[in-house]
């Protein structure tokens, strides 16, 4: 709907030829997909979304992106890259500012496994929940649904046996 005046000098198409052409016509498939996938992540009114070293146009220099929504529209902000390292701390913040609003702690405990899902890429992730004796729960639980997967929301056991799920199920 908008794009900058400037952005010719950066990504080689000018800012008239960009209005009202798809996203996927501007942007390399990779991108698409990083973007929508922070997309999912967005919480709140003031949430903001950053990837880093982003490849915008091949062969071109590398941006970090800011993404958010306003008054009903993406905004997608780009500058040029500071390099690989990134902003891990604007990362964490905007991951503990999502859990900040959920309602509940059966809510809590969905979206800090949703968090950890979408920052390290794992298929599937589960929080539990331990007693003093070890014995715990699946409290928390995302996963990419996969023939054969089921939920192991509200399943128990001793922390013993418990730890053997994050060596099949990770990655």
């Amino acid at each position: 709907m908008r794009a900058s005046t400037n952005v010719g000098d950066f990504i080689g198409h000018g800012h008239a030829e960009l209005i009202g052409r798809p996203m996927a016509e501007i942007f390399p498939a990779a991108l698409l997909h990083d973007l929508r996938n922070r997309m999912t992540i967005l919480r709140g009114p003031d949430a903001v979304e950053r990837l880093f070293n982003c490849q915008i146009v091949k062969g071109a220099s590398e941006f970090d992106i800011s993404l958010h929504i306003s008054f009903g529209q993406i905004i997608v902000e780009a500058q040029l890259s500071e390099g690989p390292a990134g902003d891990t701390t604007s990362t964490v913040t905007s991951m503990v500012s999502r859990l900040d609003v959920t309602p509940d702690i059966p809510s809590l405990y969905r979206e800090v496994a949703r968090q950890v899902r979408a920052y390290l890429g794992y298929d599937r992730v589960m929080v539990y929940k331990f007693d003093r004796l070890g014995s715990g729960e699946v409290v928390g639980e995302v996963y990419r649904v996969r023939r054969g997967q089921c939920p192991l929301m509200a399943q128990s056991g001793h922390s013993s046996e418990m730890r053997m799920h994050f060596y099949f199920l990770a990655r």
